[in-house]
């Protein structure tokens, strides 16, 4: 397990990597292609119908891929991600588009700012990967799903 020091030194290298890639983000990540974004939002409705669809919280949100693809089918849709840069953008496109029901905190996925059992879905979407060590983030993931909610994580190429 990583010390106080190596996990500080990694979350300051996560966010200089994704501020140098924010501005570009949505135009040049594979995941934002039209046959992508289709297979994503289908899973995402159908995780919408088998909760209540109320709540989604996702990890390491960027500038908002899933919260885009989401917020037509929860009452609450909630992103976090530690990448300043990243939430800044994300904030502009939900204000231009008028979407009222997408919130962006800034904070990181090993201690989440949410009370027990509050979230139908949690996500994680190109995120792992960028983790030192993956259990924190489950603990905090497991802690504020209600229980029967769905943790889904994709296109994560080290797990």
């Amino acid at each position: 397990m990583e010390g106080p020091d190596e996990k500080a030194l990694i979350h300051e290298a996560n966010i200089k990597y994704h501020t140098h890639l924010a501005d570009t983000y949505d135009e040049t990540q594979p995941h934002f292609r039209p046959e992508n974004t289709t297979q994503v939002k289908e899973r995402l409705r159908e995780f919408a119908e088998t909760t209540d669809g109320k709540r989604l919280l996702d990890l390491g949100c960027g500038t908002g891929f899933i919260l885009t693809l989401a917020q037509p089918y929860f009452e609450e849709v909630i992103g976090i991600d530690i990448t300043p840069a990243m939430l800044d953008l994300a904030q502009c496109k939900y204000r231009d588009m008028g979407v009222n029901n997408v919130e962006l905190i800034e904070a990181p996925s090993d201690d989440l700012p949410f009370p027990d059992s509050h979230f139908d879905v949690v996500t994680a979407y190109v995120f792992l990967h960028h983790l030192p060590s993956l259990e924190p983030t489950f603990k905090e993931s497991y802690r504020v799903l209600k229980d029967g909610g769905v943790f889904y994580s994709d296109l994560d190429p080290n797990y």
